[in-house]
């Protein structure tokens, strides 16, 4: 008996809401795409459930990330200094568009009043069509690759960062993650 053929139905209004909530085509398509491979049934709610808290968590990446003109005066700089630090030809800070457009900057990026140390050389291998979630959670994970005996734990590396160590693992590792890497992007 040939397998059973499953359809997920989207509608118009549920492909807005993602658009408005900033994830982007590509990502609705591979995460529907996924979802249909793994249904054992119609009524199976574990793909909506991956949906909305893709959608939750990007809204709340969203709301927690902050505008210009709060960067200008966390940073001291002038809105126009902070638009020119996002230009993805010369990044020194990673920013992607919200809701309304607006350019939005994810808070792990700042630290102790400032920009975390080393983010400008690593924002050079992240590809600017990353999504912001897949940055953000590559920036505030724990990985296990990530540990010494003076941290003593597996840290994120934004924590390792903050702690003082190189750059060299953190770029290797965002070299190696098809999801963040620019290398990768471009193959």
């Amino acid at each position: 008996m040939p397998p059973k053929l499953e359809y997920i139905t989207i509608s118009s209004e549920d492909l807005r809401e993602f658009i408005q909530a900033g994830i982007g085509r590509e990502d609705i398509a591979s995460v529907i795409h996924n979802a249909a491979r793994s249904l054992r049934s119609q009524h199976d709610s574990t793909s909506t459930r991956r949906i909305v808290l893709l959608k939750n968590e990007f809204k709340r990446l969203r709301n927690e990330s902050l505008g210009s003109e709060q960067v200008a005066e966390l940073l001291g700089i002038s809105r126009g200094r902070v638009r020119q630090l996002s230009a993805p030809e010369h990044p020194g800070l990673y920013a992607f568009r919200g809701l309304r457009q607006e350019w939005r900057y994810p808070p792990w990026q700042f630290f102790d009043g400032g920009v975390l140390p080393h983010l400008r050389e690593l924002l050079k291998v992240v590809s600017p069509t990353a999504h912001p979630i897949s940055v953000s959670r590559f920036m505030t994970q724990k990985n296990p690759e990530l540990q010494t005996p003076r941290l003593g734990k597996p840290v994120s590396p934004r924590e390792w960062f903050i702690a003082g160590y190189e750059l060299e693992p953190i770029l290797k590792m965002a070299g190696a993650c098809p999801s963040v890497s620019a290398e990768r992007s471009r193959a």
